[in-house]
């Protein structure tokens, strides 16, 4: 038997005069038999050297789309604008918490709130013994056991006050010169006293949030758009794209076309969808902003449609019951039924423990809800617990695009693949390099 380094018979009697180029002829020869596994080689290391690189796109196409939609979540123009005749004397803004409404009030500011401050004696080094006494502080107020330097020296240099002003004829104090909880969604600002009244302005503006929406519809079919040219090469289906047929962008894609129809439950008057707001899905898979009156006409009718897309939330309808806590991994957005009777409460129907006056439901969609209840008698209310369609689709591409996530496996996967082609490769270099051996 002849080994792979035995020169065939043929070969040893051509020689230098016989006019025949045996070194293309050994060329021949050797190509004629490993031709076959280099090309299955070769297009195998390609094949897997594109996915890597346009997993590796997609990824950063995904992390720059997600990144957008986190900018969006922070608008606070949901529809309403607001204003001051003076902003020298007070700034009235749009927070974006919850929805607002149509403003147009007067208001004077007599006083604005003051921090109370105290000083005690100077010290010639940061090593000096203050003292180990008590002091106690409140608003307003001050107290020290004022022995063995425990207060005594202690000066008031502004004593603390509140903010007093006047809205609409009416008397009004505060704590702290940014006063939220006067009108809903509106943030009010004092600046300076003044003698005569200003106005408060509270209008509807949708215009920066249709920019918004129409910012989302180009992002997103940009992105949409360059997955599914990776799929079919432009609707070529006689050449398909690099990653047809592949089951990650499959599921990548699925994931964005079934966020089109997702319910935005938890928010007052829904659940509420991405075409309440004028956006539809085309039948390529893109999405279009194409009725901004469908947006109008539903922000006209339940300004929450808007802040559903936006904002997450959990509110009360009631302001004896007010939410504590949810759980983002355990309560399911929804709105919740909340009974008090007697010493009893329960959250969508389902029973809760309390502790003095906090309530906690531990099963059920509500699972996570931890409510306050100031009424001493029987109340009753509606808990909105609502999470943002952009939060959700947000939610939806992380695991695509964190560390370690699917993506990542997935190149991980062909990298393992690579690493086996490339041993392949060396030892078929090697056969190679034995047959000219033996060609020789």
């Amino acid at each position: 038997m002849s080994s792979v380094n035995d020169k065939p018979e043929i070969l040893s009697h051509l020689g230098v005069g016989s006019g025949i180029d045996t070194t293309a002829l050994i060329d021949s020869l050797v190509q004629a038999e490993v031709a076959g596994s280099q090309e299955d080689l070769t297009n195998k290391l390609e094949k897997f050297e594109a996915e890597i690189s346009a997993f590796s796109t997609i990824k950063n196409n995904l992390k720059v789309f997600s990144e957008n939609l986190r900018l969006l979540s922070t608008s606070s123009d949901l529809g309403y604008v607001g204003s001051s005749s003076n902003t020298t004397v007070a700034t009235f803004e749009a927070s974006g918490t919850t929805a607002a409404q149509t403003i147009n009030s007067s208001l004077t500011v007599s006083a604005l709130a003051t921090q109370h401050t105290l000083t005690g004696p100077t010290y010639a080094s940061t090593s000096n013994t203050v003292g180990a006494r008590t002091i106690s502080i409140d608003f307003g107020t001050w107290s020290a056991d004022p022995t063995a330097g425990g207060g005594a020296n202690m000066t008031q240099t502004v004593a603390g006050a509140n903010a007093s002003f006047v809205v609409d004829g009416v008397n009004m104090t505060r704590n702290s010169n940014t006063i939220t909880d006067l009108y809903p969604g509106l943030t009010l600002e004092l600046l300076s006293t003044t003698s005569s009244p200003i106005t408060l302005k509270s209008d509807v503006d949708l215009s920066k949030a249709q920019e918004s929406l129409e910012s989302f519809v180009l992002t997103y079919n940009d992105l949409y758009l360059s997955l599914e040219n990776l799929r079919t090469n432009n609707q070529d289906t006689e050449n398909p794209g690099l990653l047809a047929g592949d089951s990650l962008l499959r599921n990548i894609m699925g994931t964005l076309r079934e966020s089109n129809a997702r319910e935005l439950a938890g928010y007052e008057g829904g659940p509420y969808y991405l075409s309440n707001l004028g956006i539809k899905t085309n039948r390529d898979g893109t999405i279009s902003f194409s009725n901004p009156d469908m947006l109008k006409r539903q922000f006209e009718n339940n300004a929450e449609s808007l802040r559903s897309f936006f904002k997450n939330q959990i509110q009360s309808d009631n302001s004896e019951i007010e939410p504590l806590l949810y759980s983002v991994a355990d309560t399911k957005p929804g709105s919740y039924d909340v009974v008090k009777t007697g010493s009893s409460v329960t959250i969508g129907g389902i029973a809760t423990s309390g502790s003095g006056t906090e309530y906690t439901v531990s099963s059920g969609d509500p699972n996570g809800i931890k409510i306050y209840v100031t009424a001493a008698g029987n109340t009753s209310g509606t808990i909105h617990y609502g999470r943002s369609y952009l939060t959700l689709l947000e939610e939806d591409l992380e695991a695509y695009i964190k560390y370690s996530g699917l993506i990542d496996s997935k190149i991980e996967g062909n990298n393992s693949r690579l690493k086996d082609l490339v041993k392949a490769q060396e030892n078929l270099d090697l056969k190679i390099e034995k047959l000219y051996e033996r060609y020789r």
